[in-house]
Parts: C-alpha cells; sequence; structure tokens
C-alpha cells in the first residue's frame, strides 16, 4: 500500500476472487499478504498461463470483477504478463529442482 501498510484486505479479497474462478491461492505472511500459489510438478504450461492471467485481471482490477463472466477466446498476452510467466516457471523450475536433489 502506499502508506508503508500492508495489503491484507486486497490479497484476500483476490483470493476469494481467484477461488470463485476455480483457482486456489493461499494467503501467506505475517499479516495474510502475500498469495502464495503451489501448483502440482504436473501442471501444464496453459493451466499456468491460466493462472498467471486470472492473477493479473484480479490485481489490476482489484477484485472488481469477482461477479462478472470471465471472457471467452484468447486474452492478449502483454509483455508484462510474459514476464511474469517467465517468473513463475523459473520459480516452480527452481523449486522442482531443489526438491529431486
Amino acid at each position: 500500500m502506499p502508506n508503508g501498510s500492508p495489503a491484507t484486505s486486497i490479497a484476500l479479497t483476490a483470493i476469494k476472487t481467484l477461488l470463485h474462478r476455480g483457482f486456489v491461492f493461499l494467503p501467506e505472511g505475517e499479516h495474510s499478504n502475500v498469495i502464495s500459489f503451489t501448483p502440482p510438478l504436473t501442471i501444464s504450461e496453459s493451466q499456468l498461463r491460466s493462472a498467471v492471467n486470472a492473477v493479473e485481471e484480479v490485481l489490476t482490477t482489484n477484485g472488481s470483477s469477482a461477479n462478472r463472466p470471465r471472457p471467452k477466446g484468447k486474452r492478449k498476452e502483454t509483455a508484462e504478463t510474459r514476464r511474469a510467466q517467465r517468473k513463475v516457471v523459473v520459480f516452480s523450475s527452481l523449486r522442482s529442482s531443489r526438491l529431486r536433489g
């Protein structure tokens, strides 16, 4: 938040909105202001892309689209979305390699 306080209400609203859309994210951190996502190692690229796109949409609208139907068809991919996807893929890769050995 701009004033330095934890964004607990924003994180929890986003998590509830994502849950209503079928995505399981959990609150983490001392103030429950961190959105945690622990996908299975077998997650497909399209499932991961779908989750990242949903998080992006919810966070950019602050959850205000919770009751609005999701648009059908392919979403336009932005440079910001691609960067977020790469970060998630790298994080998932690092995490899975640490688990293996």
